[in-house]
């Protein structure tokens, strides 16, 4: 991370008529993050999520970049019961173009313009990305990701506020947009505002915690499945598919 930030010390905050270069000081995550002369950089954070007891390491794509995995609970967890992850952990910040997501998948994702869209969680799960192209949150659109760079991702979610959480509902609330990009009645990717966006995941957030808190069970012994579980809940459900948010999908009035 300090090579990321360093790179973008002389990049986004620029240098003095002297030649000096002004230092990135850090936020918290989810707070503006300021150069020394006060400037808010362009930025967004967040904090991945995981279930109790898993470890990315046993799955055949992380083994070769991702260490022992230890696990910290807290109070604030996205999805009842849920951890976030200690340990650097990659998150990447990509453009998903209307074109790439019309067949429901995301084949080929595009890197942010000034190629600082990857960075790794710190010792509390939380990460920091400072990019240019997060001035505006409204285009269309930027997701981060889970993962090692060129690797399968796990687990994504889609930027529409400077705080992006990672987890098992963020995770749905992609696979459940590029689904309905698929169903009738047509709709595409730059139709669902960041409003739509983030009213989806408020939503089913509140299906996820009432589930949970009455014995639901969405958590597994591992990252995928439970990400499996938490859309299985979520997509049939027609708090989520009926929304004006999510454009009324098959079956809603």
């Amino acid at each position: 991370m300090a090579a990321s930030l360093a790179a973008l010390t002389g990049l986004a905050a620029g240098c003095g008529a002297d030649g000096s270069s002004t230092a990135v000081i850090p936020g918290q995550p989810g707070e503006p993050i300021h150069d020394s002369d006060h400037n808010i950089l362009p930025a967004i954070s967040g904090t991945v999520w995981v279930p109790p007891g898993t470890d990315f390491s046993s799955l055949a794509e992380w083994r070769k970049w991702l260490d022992t995995l230890f696990l910290a609970p807290s109070a604030y967890a996205e999805v009842p019961g849920a951890v976030r992850v200690q340990t650097e952990t990659w998150v990447t910040l990509n453009w998903l173009s209307e074109s790439d997501a019309a067949d429901g998948k995301i084949d080929t994702p595009r890197a942010v313009s000034d190629g600082l869209g990857v960075e790794r969680t710190d010792q509390n799960g939380e990460y920091r990305i400072i990019s240019a192209d997060t001035n505006d949150l409204d285009a269309c659109r930027m997701y981060v990701s889970v993962g090692s760079p060129g690797k399968r991702k796990w687990t994504r979610a889609f930027v529409f506020d400077r705080t992006a959480d990672l987890d098992s509902i963020s995770e749905a609330v992609v696979r459940m947009v590029l689904r309905r990009l698929t169903e009738a009645p047509p709709v595409q990717l730059c139709d669902f505002s960041s409003q739509d966006l983030r009213d989806i995941y408020a939503v089913s957030k509140q299906i996820i915690d009432y589930d949970e808190r009455n014995g639901g069970g969405v958590l597994a012994a591992t990252i995928p499945d439970t990400n499996n579980n938490v859309f299985n809940v979520l997509n049939p459900d027609p708090r989520v598919r009926c929304l004006p948010a999510f454009h009324r999908g098959p079956g809603c009035l």
